[in-house]
Protein backbone atom coordinates (compact mmCIF):
# COMPACT_ATOMS: atom_id res chain seq x y z
CA UNK A 1 0.00 0.00 0.00
CA UNK A 2 1.33 3.75 -1.02
CA UNK A 3 0.26 7.07 -0.46
CA UNK A 4 0.88 10.18 -1.76
CA UNK A 5 -0.13 13.63 -1.47
CA UNK A 6 -1.10 15.27 -5.43
CA UNK A 7 -0.82 18.73 -5.69
CA UNK A 8 -2.52 20.93 -8.65
CA UNK A 9 -0.44 23.94 -10.22
CA UNK A 10 -3.27 26.11 -8.55
CA UNK A 11 -2.16 24.70 -5.02
CA UNK A 12 -5.67 22.27 -4.16
CA UNK A 13 -4.01 19.09 -2.70
CA UNK A 14 -5.46 16.17 -2.04
CA UNK A 15 -4.61 12.29 -1.35
CA UNK A 16 -4.46 8.95 -2.73
CA UNK A 17 -3.72 6.20 -1.21
CA UNK A 18 -3.41 2.74 -3.28
CA UNK A 19 -4.83 0.01 -1.28
CA UNK A 20 -4.62 -2.79 -3.96
CA UNK A 21 -2.83 -3.03 -7.10
CA UNK A 22 -2.68 -5.42 -10.04
CA UNK A 23 -1.55 -5.10 -13.68
CA UNK A 24 -5.53 -5.25 -14.67
CA UNK A 25 -6.41 -2.73 -11.47
CA UNK A 26 -6.19 -0.42 -8.77
CA UNK A 27 -8.15 0.19 -5.31
CA UNK A 28 -7.27 3.57 -4.63
CA UNK A 29 -8.84 5.75 -1.43
CA UNK A 30 -9.12 9.70 -3.26
CA UNK A 31 -10.09 12.17 -0.48
CA UNK A 32 -11.13 9.23 1.44
CA UNK A 33 -13.59 8.10 -1.13
CA UNK A 34 -12.75 4.93 -2.59
CA UNK A 35 -12.68 4.46 -6.81
CA UNK A 36 -11.62 1.15 -8.65
CA UNK A 37 -9.28 2.48 -11.44
CA UNK A 38 -9.07 -0.73 -14.53
CA UNK A 39 -5.61 -0.79 -16.18
CA UNK A 40 -5.60 -1.43 -19.60
CA UNK A 41 -1.81 -1.12 -20.92
CA UNK A 42 -1.35 2.60 -20.41
CA UNK A 43 -4.78 3.46 -20.47
CA UNK A 44 -6.74 4.49 -17.01
CA UNK A 45 -10.52 3.92 -17.33
CA UNK A 46 -12.48 5.37 -14.34
CA UNK A 47 -15.60 4.54 -12.92
CA UNK A 48 -17.57 7.31 -14.80
CA UNK A 49 -16.02 5.53 -18.14
CA UNK A 50 -13.36 8.41 -18.90
CA UNK A 51 -10.40 7.56 -20.43
CA UNK A 52 -7.30 8.80 -19.15
CA UNK A 53 -3.46 8.87 -20.66
CA UNK A 54 -1.32 9.49 -18.12
CA UNK A 55 2.21 10.87 -18.83
CA UNK A 56 4.78 10.70 -16.10
CA UNK A 57 7.77 13.27 -15.83
CA UNK A 58 9.98 15.47 -13.95
CA UNK A 59 10.46 19.28 -13.13
CA UNK A 60 12.59 21.25 -11.12
CA UNK A 61 13.39 17.87 -9.42
CA UNK A 62 9.33 16.73 -8.45
CA UNK A 63 7.28 14.00 -9.77
CA UNK A 64 4.65 15.38 -12.04
CA UNK A 65 2.04 13.00 -14.00
CA UNK A 66 -0.06 15.12 -16.34
CA UNK A 67 -3.44 14.21 -17.45
CA UNK A 68 -5.26 15.52 -20.13
CA UNK A 69 -2.20 18.15 -20.12
CA UNK A 70 -2.84 19.14 -16.44
CA UNK A 71 0.04 18.56 -14.12
CA UNK A 72 -0.27 17.02 -10.57
CA UNK A 73 2.75 17.10 -8.68
CA UNK A 74 3.23 13.97 -6.56
CA UNK A 75 4.77 13.41 -3.37
CA UNK A 76 5.21 9.83 -2.22
CA UNK A 77 4.08 9.57 1.14
CA UNK A 78 1.40 11.49 1.60
CA UNK A 79 -0.87 12.16 4.39
CA UNK A 80 -2.71 8.62 5.10
CA UNK A 81 -1.85 4.63 5.17
CA UNK A 82 -3.89 1.83 5.92
CA UNK A 83 -3.69 -0.91 8.09
CA UNK A 84 -3.75 -1.53 11.60
CA UNK A 85 -1.70 1.03 13.88
CA UNK A 86 2.42 0.44 13.72
CA UNK A 87 4.20 2.64 16.26
CA UNK A 88 5.04 4.57 13.27
CA UNK A 89 1.43 5.50 12.17
CA UNK A 90 0.34 6.08 16.02
CA UNK A 91 2.23 9.96 15.80
CA UNK A 92 1.20 12.12 12.67
CA UNK A 93 3.88 15.07 12.40
CA UNK A 94 3.98 17.96 10.13
CA UNK A 95 5.45 17.61 6.57
CA UNK A 96 6.51 21.01 6.53
CA UNK A 97 6.72 24.55 8.58
CA UNK A 98 3.52 26.46 8.61
CA UNK A 99 0.59 27.47 10.51
CA UNK A 100 -2.79 25.43 11.64
CA UNK A 101 -5.51 26.98 10.06
CA UNK A 102 -8.46 24.68 11.59
CA UNK A 103 -8.84 21.55 14.16
CA UNK A 104 -11.67 19.31 13.50
CA UNK A 105 -10.76 17.33 16.05
CA UNK A 106 -9.98 16.45 19.75
CA UNK A 107 -8.56 14.04 22.54
CA UNK A 108 -10.27 11.28 22.67
CA UNK A 109 -12.35 11.25 19.55
CA UNK A 110 -12.87 8.46 17.58
CA UNK A 111 -12.00 8.54 13.80
CA UNK A 112 -11.87 6.49 10.57
CA UNK A 113 -9.16 5.89 7.90
CA UNK A 114 -9.07 8.99 5.95
CA UNK A 115 -10.91 11.23 8.18
CA UNK A 116 -9.89 15.14 8.47
CA UNK A 117 -8.27 15.74 11.30
CA UNK A 118 -6.77 19.41 10.63
CA UNK A 119 -5.70 21.65 8.33
CA UNK A 120 -2.35 23.16 7.91
CA UNK A 121 -1.25 26.60 5.52
CA UNK A 122 1.82 26.30 3.97
CA UNK A 123 3.52 27.96 1.14
CA UNK A 124 0.17 29.79 1.12
CA UNK A 125 -1.71 26.39 0.52
CA UNK A 126 -4.12 24.94 2.43
CA UNK A 127 -3.11 21.45 3.38
CA UNK A 128 -5.61 18.44 4.72
CA UNK A 129 -3.99 16.23 7.43
CA UNK A 130 -5.72 12.83 7.28
CA UNK A 131 -5.93 9.90 9.73
CA UNK A 132 -3.86 7.01 8.67
CA UNK A 133 -5.91 4.31 10.33
CA UNK A 134 -9.26 3.93 12.60
CA UNK A 135 -9.27 4.53 16.01
CA UNK A 136 -9.23 6.71 18.82
CA UNK A 137 -7.32 9.84 19.53
CA UNK A 138 -4.96 10.13 22.54
CA UNK A 139 -3.57 13.76 22.21
CA UNK A 140 -4.30 16.98 19.70
CA UNK A 141 -1.13 18.77 20.33
CA UNK A 142 -2.14 22.25 17.95
CA UNK A 143 -4.94 24.47 18.30
CA UNK A 144 -5.83 26.76 15.64
CA UNK A 145 -3.34 29.98 14.54
CA UNK A 146 -0.15 27.48 15.97
CA UNK A 147 2.66 28.31 14.04
CA UNK A 148 4.87 24.38 13.36
CA UNK A 149 7.76 23.40 12.32
CA UNK A 150 8.63 20.44 10.13
CA UNK A 151 8.36 17.40 12.18
CA UNK A 152 6.14 19.11 14.70
CA UNK A 153 3.59 16.48 16.46
CA UNK A 154 0.31 17.21 15.15
CA UNK A 155 -2.18 14.40 16.42
CA UNK A 156 -1.67 11.18 18.69
CA UNK A 157 -3.36 7.97 18.13
CA UNK A 158 -3.89 5.56 21.27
Amino acid sequence: MKSFRVRTRGGKVFEVVVKKFSSKEALCLVDGEEVVIRCEGKRLLLPSGRVLVPCVFKEKGEKVVAIDGVPLFITEGGLSSSGTASNKEKIIRADMPGRVVKVMVHDRDEVREGQRLLVIEAMKMENEVRARVSGRIRKVFVKPEDRIDSGATLVEFE
